[in-house]
């Protein structure tokens, strides 16, 4: 694999990375925030899933002989839409964590979209697909919660 087409599998999945670690913060920070147990049980689980999701992105690209170079930044926090969810505290009210919730999903959205429309080798491209659909069922799920305490 030649330098050039690594550095671009790096730069496509490294924003990906970025992206699963600021879900697992942001979804920590949801469930700090929330009083409701079940929401919170929720959360928790949704962190550790984008956890997971971080982890064999970065294992994927050792096993192609490469490595992640994923450092983040605020700024880099902000456009991918979870830096709501860190100003959070306990005692915000649901909808707007679902909210915050919602904006973070979103970006992860685009970013596992832009990261598959870009050449990938198979192994990689099928792992970033199957965690797509998780990150779009938790979006789905987010939104209908978010949409059924906005009703009450």
């Amino acid at each position: 694999m030649s330098t050039t087409t690594t550095k671009s599998i790096q730069e496509i999945v490294n924003p990906v990375i970025e992206t699963c670690r600021d879900g697992e913060a942001g979804f920590n920070a949801a469930a700090e925030a929330v009083s409701d147990e079940s929401l919170k049980t929720e959360f928790f689980q949704y962190s550790r899933v984008r956890a997971g999701f971080a982890a064999a992105l970065v294992s994927s690209l050792q096993r192609i002989g490469q490595s992640s170079s994923t450092n983040g930044s605020l700024a880099g926090a902000v456009h991918r839409g979870w830096i709501k969810l860190t100003m959070l505290k306990p005692g915000d009210n649901e909808h707007a964590v679902l909210a915050a919730c919602e904006s973070g999903e979103d970006s992860a959205i685009q970013a596992y979209t832009q990261a598959m429309r870009s050449p990938l080798p198979g192994v990689i491209a099928e792992l970033v697909s199957n965690q797509f659909k998780i990150i779009k069922a938790t979006h789905d799920r987010i939104r209908a919660l978010r949409d059924a305490v906005q009703q009450k």
